[in-house]
């Protein structure tokens, strides 16, 4: 609006440097999109829940062999153990993590570590707890799904009873794995991929554009053109506020003439 002034809000150096920075971030985001095409990738569940609380058992009993190692003693599994589960043809990522509980060394710390990392990034937590204590489930980034175990030995309070040592429920958890990983395969996600991918590849060229302009010292128009579709493309796909909204909040509360 003031074009004949002048004024410098950024210098050349700094538009080519913060352009380039949102180049790379839509570029990375383009990558992350084509990361959840590929096909095969398979559904992460993560057995947790307190020492000596089954997850081993039922993580043999899952995945039909006697893969981790099954102590009464708490706090055997130190780190964590990973099987592909076949639920009737969906595969399925399953991991076994170490009890949850305060560090007593410098090695569980990194097993605690551990845990938590692979159930921060789950689609779904198992959190087995045995049939006789408190149904209560910790806050999990993941979806939680309460599985009671040793249920040959007490009642269940809550949550699938099983029983590693009878077979009860192991079945029933399966089905209910299998409907979570069907589910997980036709996520909403997929079919708006291709519209996401369509913005951030109009962003990003309209980046490259902007760069372009800035570079060869073109008018300041013409730059400030460019970010503005940059800018729509990126609105539209994350349903930002529109143009014409934003200017009709910003003159609501300010008086140009001032």
């Amino acid at each position: 609006d003031f074009a004949d002034e002048d004024i410098e809000f950024v210098s050349n150096a700094d538009t080519l440097n913060r352009i380039a920075r949102g180049l790379a971030h839509m570029q990375n985001l383009r990558r992350q999109l084509e990361s959840r095409t590929v096909s095969g990738t398979a559904m992460r569940i993560v057995l947790a829940g307190k020492p000596n609380a089954g997850k081993s058992s039922l993580f043999n009993a899952l995945v039909g062999s006697q893969s981790a190692i099954v102590s009464p003693v708490a706090g055997t599994t130190r780190d964590y153990l990973t099987a592909t589960l076949d639920l009737d043809g969906i595969p399925v990522e399953l991991i076994d993590t170490a009890g949850h509980q305060h560090a007593l060394d410098s090695i569980d710390e990194r097993a605690q570590h551990l845990g938590s990392e692979r159930a921060s990034n789950a689609d779904l937590v198992l959190w087995c707890t045995e049939a006789s204590m408190s149904p209560m489930v910790p806050s999990q980034p993941a979806e939680v799904l309460r599985v009671a175990t040793k249920c040959d030995l007490h009642a269940a309070a809550g949550g699938i009873a099983t029983s590693t040592l009878t077979a009860d429920g192991t079945r029933e958890l399966r089905a209910v794995l299998r409907a979570k990983a069907e589910a997980c395969a036709k996520s909403p996600l997929t079919p708006s991929q291709s519209r996401c991918r369509h913005h951030v590849d109009a962003a990003a060229e309209s980046l490259r554009r902007a760069h372009t302009h800035a570079l060869e010292n073109d008018p300041a128009e013409l730059l400030a053109l460019e970010l503005r579709v940059s800018l729509d493309a990126i609105g539209a796909m994350v349903g930002a506020v529109y143009t014409n909204d934003l200017l009709d909040r910003i003159f609501s509360r300010f008086c140009i003439g001032k």
